[in-house]
């Protein structure tokens, strides 16, 4: 094999190994906490796992010696977290929703006991997400499956989030019709790049969603447009789409 070849290659390893990563950011969530004891003294190498309730794949790790723990590249779905260490009565919280392109953090009070006694926790209603300074806003499945879309056109959905407006664009005239010029937060139209299940989905023409896909199909999506992370690369306002996966029923 020639040098010529063999850089080749090297270059097209590299290459899908950065779309792998990149995708596996741009769909997915991530779980984090901070594991204490009932005196608030951080509990270090406690095991953890996450589980989806939905396909039931489970996500290993353990605490770091402050406490800490991160499992990222997570689905969107229901989760259940479980935390256990020696002295210590397992933790199992339930019940954790994790959004697209969200941070949801679980933290853990462990109290003294058996490993065999279990505690079990429901996880509280959506709080104020202070582990990222994203200025961003979440379209459910709810919404997608029951507000009525004229034409059934997902992309109507983000005029859902402050700030987005239609504009007069080539965009509505030259891709499914009126409605796909949009400016969020005073954007420019061709400022928006939308993101299927963690891959490109930018017609690079127009700035416009390049495969637009049916209601059904989407599970939900994100409006990131401000101060997001910098795996996403370019463009002023992101658009992560995630779409409906399977399930163990």
């Amino acid at each position: 094999m020639s040098a010529k070849t063999r850089i080749l290659l090297l270059c097209l390893l590299i290459s899908s190994a950065a779309g792998v990563l990149y995708g596996q950011g741009g769909a997915s969530g991530t779980i984090l906490g901070t594991v204490t004891d009932s005196s608030g003294a951080v509990v270090a190498n406690a095991d953890i796992e996450v589980t989806n309730t939905a396909t039931n794949v489970t996500s290993r790790t353990q605490t770091t010696s402050s406490g800490d723990f991160t499992v990222p590249f997570l689905p969107p779905g229901i989760y259940r977290v479980t935390v256990q260490s020696p002295g210590f009565q397992q933790s199992v919280t339930e019940g954790v929703t994790l959004a697209v392109a969200q941070q949801a953090r679980v933290n853990v009070t462990l109290k003294p006991g058996a490993i065999t006694q279990s505690v079990e926790v429901q996880a509280g209603a959506v709080t104020l997400d202070t582990d990222t300074s994203a200025v961003s806003q979440i379209v459910t499945q709810q919404q997608v499956d029951q507000l009525p879309l004229n034409g059934r056109n997902f992309v109507s959905l983000l005029f859902i989030g402050a700030g987005a407006v239609q504009t007069n664009g080539e965009q509505g005239q030259m891709r499914q019709g009126e409605g796909n010029a949009i400016s969020i937060n005073g954007g420019r139209p061709t400022s928006n790049n939308y993101t299927l299940d963690g891959l490109v989905n930018t017609d690079t023409a127009l700035n416009t969603p390049a495969v637009i896909l049916s209601q059904d199909a989407i599970q939900e999506f994100r409006i990131q447009s401000e101060t997001y992370s910098a795996e996403y690369g370019f463009s002023a306002n992101q658009v992560n789409i995630v779409t409906k996966s399977g399930t163990n029923e």
